[in-house]
């Protein structure tokens, strides 16, 4: 699953995500802006690929879904969430002096806070 493939609008959020109809058009915005933020990274020539823990931790999350109606949509915004989440909390480890910090904490904060939404709502422990 590539991040370049995934596309939403709020509509399919409101209809695919009845737990997160109320907060579709932040989570777009939330998705515009992590997708700018990641070009940004590319556009500064900053590495930030992940592990292969890094990535195996991607699929544990995904792996936590419980098979439900819209099943591949809550994949889908649970992988592009955890990547972006991962990626930024990377950048930041560097301690790099670049003008994104802000934007990517402000970002990691809000991906945590819908990862917790989805994971409340289709996740089985």
């Amino acid at each position: 699953m590539q991040v370049d493939n995934l596309t939403y609008n709020a509509n399919d959020i409101r209809n695919d995500v009845p737990e997160l109809s109320d907060k579709a058009e932040e989570l777009i915005e939330l998705l515009k802006e992590s997708r700018y933020i990641f070009e940004q990274l590319f556009v500064l020539e900053i590495d930030f690929d992940l592990s292969e823990d890094e990535e195996r931790e991607i699929m544990t999350q995904v792996n936590f879904i419980s098979p439900v109606v819209n099943y591949a949509r809550i994949v889908q915004l649970v992988f592009q969430l955890t990547y972006y989440k991962l990626i930024f909390k990377k950048v930041l480890s560097k301690n790099l002096n670049i003008p994104l910090t802000k934007q990517i904490n402000a970002c990691i904060t809000k991906i945590e806070q819908y990862l917790v939404i989805l994971e409340d709502h289709y996740f089985s422990r």
